[in-house]
């Protein structure tokens, strides 16, 4: 009896299970767990900038998206997407080279369906790097628009006319130029301000300086735009052939352009006429020799004008300077002529000692130096017979001779005797 009835609840502990088992299955059968493709989410890359402040730029080598499934119920299945995970690398410890980042996924939303049940298809990116190097680029800035009535805008000057971009070694030859541009539509006085500045390639597309890790030092210029009237200025200055330093002579002097179009207000230009520039200015009397020089003509206007182009800003003057040589000359006392002496008196040298002058001039100049090419002068007014001790002045003939030559001896005391005409 004991065995019938201890058989009797085994089969009942089976049943018992049998029937929990096919309970479960109708359950689950009712929302079963499915496996969902989220399909191939981007990796978001993260600390970049620290691989630029290593002077590194950097490429994911490998596909940039990984394919990611989740296990799911069936029933909410419908409720999750991609944007639910999150996928990032972290370039914080990438070295020059090769480098394998290592993915980290995150539930941005749905945390209670997905929970920890997806999976990637790989788990890191590869990332390789490269130099950046360091490139001088010129900045243009245009106007573009038309100023107020009767007003013109002058051409942009730029606080800086070039700046320095850092750029991947690969992509340097494709960096050309940062470009900005000012309207300058109904204006009535000069644009000051910060203008931004657009990057492009060498065939004038604009570069995404984001995505090809193009660095500039800054991202905008300081831009002044003079809007005034237009007035042609002459150009003065100093005179050739003029000793300016002891021994030299500067024997050309020419500049490159003889005016100069400024722009400013009616008020600022109504007495601006000439921009003089001086022997000081051009440092004449230290000059030893040929030079050429650009003088910056912004420093010679007056405020409230401005050079209309900025490219003309400078004046560039050739300057052609020759050394002096020195020279004496003979001068018979016979050639001395008497001024001033009274009628009926006549006056001769007391001695035939002869005078002489020291002149200074080039070498082609005094080669035509000659006895007859300087003037002897005695002023004798009041001068009676008798013997006088009279200053005689030289001066050199200048149809005999250049008169840049210069006589360095002014005056010669002379004995000369007066006596009645006979």
């Amino acid at each position: 009896m004991n065995k019938n009835f201890t058989g009797k609840w085994v089969l009942f502990a089976i049943s018992f299970v049998v029937t929990c088992l096919i309970w479960y299955a109708v359950i689950s059968s009712d929302d079963p767990k499915i496996s969902i493709s989220l399909g191939s989410i981007a990796v978001e890359l993260e600390n970049g900038d620290s691989l630029h402040e290593k002077g590194l730029a950097y490429y994911v080598e490998s596909d940039e998206t990984i394919s990611v499934t989740v296990s799911v119920s069936q029933k909410k299945g419908w409720l999750v997407k991609p944007n639910d995970i999150q996928l990032t690398a972290d370039l914080k410890k990438a070295e020059e080279g090769t480098n394998t980042v290592y993915v980290q996924a995150q539930i941005v939303n749905n945390q209670s369906i997905i929970g920890n049940n997806y999976k990637l298809a790989r788990n890191y990116v590869t990332i390789r790097t490269e130099k950046l190097v360091e490139k001088t680029i010129p900045i243009q800035v245009d106007t573009s628009g038309i100023p107020g009535d009767g007003l013109k805008a002058g051409k942009c000057i730029l606080s800086q006319e070039s700046m320095t971009v850092r750029v991947p070694e690969s992509f340097k030859e494709n960096v050309d130029c940062a470009r900005g541009t000012v309207d300058v539509s109904s204006l009535e006085t000069d644009f000051e301000g910060e203008i931004p500045l657009v990057f492009y390639d060498e065939d004038g597309h604009e570069i995404d300086c984001e995505a090809k890790q193009v660095l500039p030092e800054k991202n905008s210029v300081f831009v002044k735009v003079p809007v005034g009237i237009v007035k042609d200025i002459d150009i003065e200055i100093p005179e050739e052939q003029k000793s300016y330093g002891k021994g030299y002579r500067c024997t050309m002097l020419e500049s490159e352009r003889s005016s100069q179009k400024v722009i400013g207000t009616e008020e600022s230009l109504a007495d601006f006429n000439k921009i003089v520039i001086t022997a000081e200015a051009l440092e004449l009397n230290r000059k030893t020799e040929s030079f050429q020089t650009e003088m910056d003509l912004s420093e010679y206007l007056p405020e409230g004008v401005a050079v209309y182009d900025p490219a003309e800003r400078k004046l560039k003057i050739d300057a052609v300077v020759e050394k002096l040589e020195t020279r004496t000359c003979s001068i018979p006392v016979s050639q001395i002529r008497f001024e001033n002496l009274a009628d009926g008196y006549q006056a001769e040298a007391a001695e035939n000692a002869a005078i002489v002058a020291e002149v200074e001039g080039l070498a082609s100049e005094l080669s035509r130096l000659t006895s007859e090419a300087v003037n002897l002068i005695a002023d004798m007014q009041g001068c009676n017979p008798g013997i006088w001790h009279r200053n005689v002045s030289i001066e050199l003939n200048t149809e005999l001779i250049s008169d840049h030559v210069v006589l360095l001896t002014e005056s010669r005391k002379v004995k000369i005797r007066v006596e009645e005409k006979s």
